[in-house]
């Protein structure tokens, strides 16, 4: 694995993930220090959960001149990332990433590998990003030796993060966040942080799962009579992929509290939106009053 790879293009692989603004997607090089990348701080010692599909889980990142993708793979019985690309000044490469180092730090998905002779990290964060396949949610940032190469990651697999479509949602998920801080709704479903469980599009409109503190669950309809609210039964069936991960509109809480962490979110203008709550412990729900007393 981390030898290189015959001159092949990869166009599979999965797991979660989106990227870059239009100006950002044109993939730039930048010559850096001989130890590539600054250190990134340790915000976490725990390990990247195990994907949902091990065998087809992982991202595909995109830019003007290259193309790689990152899978993750069960290997005897420990959970692996491969990465192959293409395009890069080095030729292909095709390695592995340590997934015992920290996933997440200051916000940031990272990835590395340092070990073989071409040193290789990918960086992504999620904010809209323009590729040729469409819209994706990361940015992303390939380090190959000592030059950067941007461009946009998805996520792929056969059950992406209902988070895969956040940029597209995000006007419907605003709207029925200020809706129910200013409406009479504000009265009904007491106090709290806003958190976003669940938003995908429907044939009657636009459907955003929120929890606010310990009320329960509420759907926020966006159709065309505007923001429409409704109870969720608790024995209601939960949506797919609902809370894995949870969207935190406004703060970024701290990691290292519990067992969650935090990628930033930020809108159009670069500007930070919120955060992705992933529990990294459990199978279930975040815990709200871990959530709540990080804001």
């Amino acid at each position: 694995m981390r030898a290189r790879a015959a001159s092949i293009w990869v166009r599979g692989a999965a797991a979660a993930g989106l990227t870059c603004m239009v100006s950002a997607c044109v993939t730039t090089q930048q010559t850096l220090s001989p130890s590539g990348f600054s250190a990134q701080p340790d915000t976490s010692a725990r390990s990247a959960p195990t994907p949902r599909d091990a065998q087809t889980a992982g991202f595909e990142i995109e830019g003007n001149d290259f193309h790689a993708a990152i899978t993750f793979r069960e290997i005897d019985g420990r959970a692996a990332a491969l990465f192959r690309g293409d395009g890069f000044r080095t030729g292909p490469v095709d390695t592995e990433f340590d997934l015992t180092q920290p996933w997440i730090s200051d916000g940031e998905r990272i990835y590395t590998e340092d070990t073989s002779y071409v040193r290789v990290q990918v960086s992504m964060r999620t904010r809209a990003c323009e590729a040729s396949n469409g819209v994706g949610a990361r940015e992303a940032s390939v380090l190959v030796g000592r030059l950067v190469y941007r461009g946009c990651a998805r996520e792929t697999g056969p059950h992406p993060s209902w988070t895969e479509n956040l940029p597209a949602l995000m006007p419907e998920i605003n709207q029925c966040v200020s809706a129910a801080r200013n409406s009479s709704m504000a009265f009904v479903r007491g106090s709290g942080q806003a958190h976003i469980l669940y938003a995908g599009q429907e044939r009657a409109g636009t459907r955003v799962r929120m929890r606010f503190g310990e009320s329960g669950r509420w759907d926020c309809l966006m159709g065309g009579r505007g923001p429409e609210f409704s109870v969720v039964s608790d024995r209601a069936e939960p949506a797919p992929g609902e809370a894995d991960p949870v969207y935190i509109p406004g703060s970024m809480p701290p990691d290292g509290e519990g067992c969650y962490l935090y990628e930033a979110v930020y809108d159009a203008s670069g500007a930070r939106a919120g955060a992705l709550a992933y529990d990294v412990c459990g199978t279930g729900a975040i815990a709200l009053s871990q959530l709540d007393r990080g804001n």
